[in-house]
This record gives C-alpha cells, structure tokens and sequence, in this order.
C-alpha cells in the first residue's frame, strides 16, 4: 500500500511532458501557416499578384487536382448526364437525390446546373424564358452554398450565372472567395479567366486561364476564353489554335465558331468567315452576334437581300430599337422594296405613338422612292399613281425636296391629266376614253382610267364591258383578282359568284369571296382607327390610314370626304378636292354633299391662286 502523498516518477514528469508536445505542434503549425508556397497562395487568394510565367509550365502535385468534396456514384452519373447535355435524365437523378436528402450540395448544384445549361440551348430562344432559368438557376447554387459554404463549383457556378445577367461586380466578389477556398482548382482558375476577358483585362486572364488548361485540358470553356483572349490581343494563330481545340472537345460550342469567323474575316478569309458563322447560327439560332456579324458583312459585300434576312431575325428580339428598323427601311429602299420600309415606320408609330415624327419623315422618303419606281413605266396610270405617293410624301414632310422636285415633273409631263374639278382642258386621259374597246383588255385599261378620276360609274361600265367580251370562268377569276387588287370587292365578288355558279366546289373563287368580305371589312376598321387618329390631331397618320382604308374599297364614300376634310386641313387642295368629289359621285344623297360641294367652290379659288395646290 502506497504511503500517503507519495508520487511515482511518471506522475511527476507529466506536465513536462504535455508542455513539450504542446511546443513542438505549435511550431510545426506556424511552419505551414509561414511557408513561401502558403505565403504565396494568400497572395493569390487575396486577389495580388497571379501564378508567374515560370511557375505556370511547372506540373502540380495530383492532390490539387481531387474534388474538394468526393461525389457519389449516383451524383456522378447525374454529372455526366448533365455534361453531355442529356438534361431530362441528369435533372431526374438530382430531384431523386433531393427526394433522399434536401440538404445535398451537389444535388443543389446539378440542379443549377441543368438550368444553367437549358439558357444556352438553340431552343430556348424567347429572351423571358432565359431570364427564368437563369434565376432558376441561381437560386439553385445559393441553396448549395447554403448547406455547404465551402463548394468551390458552385461558387464559380454561381459567378457564370451572375456573368451572364451582366452582375459583374458580384460575379467577381464570388469568384474571390472561390479563389479562397480553392486557388488550384481548375473551375476556379477558368472562372476568373472568363471574368477578366469578359472585363477586356485580356492580359491578365492569359495566366488563369492557362494554368486551368494544364490541370484539366479536357475543359473547353478555358480553351474556349484562352482563344478570345489570344483574338484580342492579335495573336491570332494562337487563337485559332484554341478555338479549334474547343471545337473538337465540344463541336457545338456555337461561339468558338462564331469567333472563329471573326478572325477569318479579320484575315479577308471570307467564305470561311461565312461558314463559320452559318454554323453558329445552325448551333444556336439565338446567337444574336454572330447574326449580326453576318449581317453587317453580306451588307458589305451587297448581298442586300440575304443580309435583310438576318436584319429581320434580329428585330425579332429586339423590336423596339429604332436603328434596326431604320438600317432595315434604308435596306429595302435600296432593294427597291419600298413599301417594305414603310411598313417599318408604320409598326414604328403604331407600337411608339410619341415618338412619330423620325419615322414619319422615313415614311415621306420612302413614298417618294416609291413613286421613282412607279415612273419606270410610261403610261399614265403610274404617273397618276406615282402623283398619289408623291403627295403623300409631302403630307408627312412638307420641306421634302426631292418630292417637291418630283411633283413639279410630274405636272409638267401629265398636262391635262389632272383633277376634273381644277378647271384643265380633258387633256389626254379624255382622248383615252374616247377610243373604241375592241378587245377585254382596252375596256379594262380604259375603266383603270375612268377610276382614277373617281369616274366609278363609268369604270364599272368598262369593267362589265371588258368581262363581257372575255366571258368564261377562267377570265371571271383573272377579273375578280385584279378587282381585289385594285380595291373593288364588290365587282370582284360578283366575279366570283359567276364561277361559283358554275363551279361550287372552286377553292380559288371561295376564297376570293372571303377575301372580297375581308377586304370590306378592313376597310371600316381602318377608316375608324383613322377617325380615332383625327380627333386626336395626329393627322398624317390619320390620312395615311384612310389611305390604306380605299386600297382595300375605293367606294368607300365616308373614307373619301374624311380624306378630302384632312387634305384641306394639311393644305393640299388639290388632294382634297378630288376626294370630295369621289363622295359626290359615290353618295349624290349623302348628309355630307352640300357641304362637299362648298367646299370644292373654295378649294377651286385657292388652287387658282396657287398653281401646285401647296402652301406658299
């Protein structure tokens, strides 16, 4: 039996012994916290100085390369699925996982994932729809990063996204910490390449981006970004070098090819530049810059038809940018589509009501070329109607010179072939009328001349006339057609009855009769939208609807003296006065006749002292 308050020697020597181990674990602690390789790695995570050149060609040790957090089996195949864009059954994996375990990172971050990867697939082309994914897939990586702070992936996963809504500063913020948690991995070193080339700082994403490459060189997304990098900086060999590497690790990476077109154009390679750019497009339709690109380069070589192709795919997604509407207006003017670019402006003003007056003034060029292309034909029906464009021209730009130019000619070449109510000998027109019709096409010619000076009863005449002398089916549907063409459903219908009669089942002549109903009927809406317009003072597009309301029925009599009434409120008496005197001879018991008529006797007085009809 030990003696009281004696000690062995063990005993005796124990907190010697603690205190020892203590030192030597303390030291060999501060040995790793101050080494040079962990010195230089604060640097690095701090956001100083990168990797040297030196240090970039020399090989790393395999553990830097080992996922920070090992997978599972089930996790893995979800991620492979996912990486071969095999999307439907990787999201199936991650919500079975989710089923299991709520609280899985991984999961989490497959999901964000598959999101992610759904924005940049050619066919999620609607711009709402990618906003959707996109936070979609955000908030997918934060949930990760909540259960598990640490996750290197989804750090840079989440920093991708954050590039993509154009969140720079926070991209970079969470790519800092990513650089905390993982400074070797190579997600993170291609992550901040990606941040600094999108940043234009190409020189100092270089090293990043090449120091990911030598840890996983099956990576295309930092081959991808070394090679636009290398593009920016002229070191284009390189560059190629890079982008056709991606190519052959992804061949449908859509922007290498898109890249690489750039460069071939840069290099005057341009049947190689169409054709990568063609590919990108075929990859992702929805690959706005490299349409564009396409765009601007058949432009440039004059093939304006292809290039206005593309102009009108790229409206599509952005239909409120004025100058896409205006380079596709000038396009189809210099295409000689004219009534393209007006119908440019015109969606212009319906769908921006305050900011009319650009497009109204592209409107007045447009007209005026219009009524150029009319007179390439010599007979006097395109000068009537090149007259017609020209003063609409004038109605939505007083000052246009080149129509004013263009009215003054056309007085000059018509002679007497104006308004009957301007007082002018019958002139040419007359002598026209008086000609015998031997043939269909003469009396047709002749009821065009009739109705161009809103004769309307004598150009049905002419018309019967012509019909009768070229009586069947076959010339029953040529006429209805050209009757719905020149804004005359009623005779054209009863083209099509007579072929109805005789051939009920007839599909042409069925769907001629509801389009002469239709026509009709367009007519009365635009005729209300003009007079909507009118109350509001927006006359120039008021006239311009009614306008468009006789196009679809010229015998539209309420369409004609609402012209005739804005006419002369614009001052352009001669317009006014022939649409005045169309509502006479369409409605002689019409509620609005007497006035018509005094007013005729003014705007006679006024054209009388102004030769042109125009304001002095």
């Amino acid at each position: 039996m030990p003696i009281a308050g004696h000690e062995t020697g063990s005993h005796k020597n124990r907190p010697l012994w603690w205190g020892l181990t203590s030192a030597c674990l303390l030291l060999f602690i501060l040995g790793l916290t101050f080494s040079p390789e962990a010195a230089a790695q604060r640097t690095t995570l701090r956001g100083g100085a990168s990797y040297t050149q030196d240090d970039l060609e020399l090989p790393l040790p395999n553990y830097y390369t080992r996922p920070y957090y090992p997978h599972s089996p089930v996790i893995q195949r979800a991620d492979r699925y996912a990486a071969q864009y095999k999307l439907k059954a990787a999201e199936s994996l991650y919500n079975e996982i989710l089923d299991q375990n709520p609280r899985s990172a991984p999961a989490w971050n497959g999901l964000g994932k598959v999101a992610f990867y759904k924005t940049t697939s050619s066919n999620q082309n609607v711009r709402n729809e990618q906003e959707r994914l996109r936070a979609e897939a955000r908030q997918a990586f934060i949930t990760a990063l909540r259960y598990q702070p640490g996750y290197v992936e989804a750090q840079v996963n989440l920093a991708r996204v954050l590039m993509e809504e154009g969140r720079m500063s926070e991209a970079g913020e969470w790519l800092q910490k990513a650089l905390w948690f993982g400074p070797r991995d190579y997600r993170t070193l291609a992550g901040q390449g990606e941040w600094l080339v999108r940043k234009e700082r190409y020189d100092e994403a270089v090293p990043y981006l090449r120091r990911s490459i030598q840890l996983n060189s099956a990576g295309d997304t930092a081959h991808y970004f070394l090679g636009t990098a290398y593009a920016a900086l002229n070191r284009e060999d390189e560059a190629l070098d890079q982008l056709q590497t991606t190519i052959w690790l992804n061949p449908n990476h859509a922007p290498a090819h898109y890249q690489m077109g750039r460069i071939y154009e840069k290099q005057g390679n341009g049947a190689a530049a169409v054709e990568h750019y063609q590919t990108a497009l075929h990859l992702k339709p929805e690959l706005y810059p490299a349409r564009e690109q396409l765009a601007k380069y058949l432009e440039d070589k004059g093939d304006i038809t292809q290039a206005l192709f593309h102009w009108k795919r790229l409206q599509e997604s952005y239909p409120g940018d004025w100058e896409m509407t205006q380079r596709i207006a000038r396009l189809s003017i210099k295409n000689q589509q004219p009534d393209v670019a007006i119908a440019q402006y015109r969606d212009w003003i319906k769908n921006h009501p305050s900011d009319t007056q650009r497009a109204e003034t592209g409107i007045s060029v447009a007209k005026t070329e219009l009524a150029r292309l009319k007179l390439r034909d010599s007979d006097l029906i395109s000068q009537g109607e090149a007259k017609r464009y020209v003063a609409q021209a004038l109605n939505y730009q007083p000052n246009n010179f080149e129509a004013r130019m263009l009215n003054a000619k056309l007085d000059r070449d018509m002679g007497g072939a104006k308004s009957p109510i301007a007082g002018k000998e019958p002139g040419m027109v007359d002598v026209a009328l008086r000609q015998p019709s031997q043939q269909p096409y003469q009396s047709f010619e002749q009821g065009r001349l009739w109705l161009a000076r809103y004769q309307f009863s004598q150009a049905e005449t002419a018309f019967r006339e012509a019909r009768r002398v070229g009586e069947g089916n076959r010339n029953d549907m040529v006429f209805g057609e050209l009757f719905l063409n020149m804004g005359m459903p009623e005779l054209a219908q009863e083209c099509f009855r007579k072929v109805l009669i005789s051939q009920p089942g007839n599909a042409s002549a069925q769907m001629g009769t509801y389009k002469a109903k239709e026509a009709q009927m367009k007519s009365r809406e635009l005729m209300a939208e003009a007079l909507d317009l009118s109350n509001r003072q927006n006359w120039p597009v008021s006239i311009d609807k009614l306008e468009r309301a006789l196009t679809q029925n010229i015998k539209n009599a309420e369409a004609h003296y609402r012209l005739g009434q804005l006419y002369e409120k614009t001052r352009q008496y001669a317009q006014a006065a022939d649409h005045y005197y169309a509502y006479i001879n369409l409605a002689p018991q019409g509620n609005w006749v007497d006035t018509a008529k005094s007013r005729i006797g003014k705007l006679t007085e006024k054209m009388a002292q102004n030769a042109y009809g125009n304001p002095t």
